[in-house]
């Protein structure tokens, strides 16, 4: 009778300390998804800025591009005022 006991009390031991490394684990689930929303949620972010970095750096090279180097825009302009005395003749032309 007395191994009996000395076998269920084991048990119940056995059993507590399972019961307590549950617990352990649970909490330590519990950080490991709180510490795992806090990261996506960082990692969002990061991609939010990323994407609108990569957007300034599309708008930046588009400017660029339009206003060249300073040869290429100085070229421009006299093109611009050129197109724009023929466009004053004509209507001049048609006004007439």
């Amino acid at each position: 009778m007395s191994e009996m006991i000395a076998i269920v009390a084991g048990l119940e031991q056995k059993v507590h300390q399972l019961l307590d490394r549950n617990h352990q684990l649970t909490e330590e689930v519990a950080d490991l998804n709180a510490q795992r929303s806090n990261l996506q949620a960082a990692l969002e972010a990061y991609q939010r800025q990323q994407s609108q970095l990569e957007h300034q750096v599309q708008a930046l090279q588009m400017a660029r591009s339009v206003l060249g180097s300073d040869q290429n825009t100085t070229d421009a302009k006299q093109k611009m005022n050129t197109l724009i005395k023929e466009l004053d003749r004509c209507i001049g032309a048609l006004s007439v």
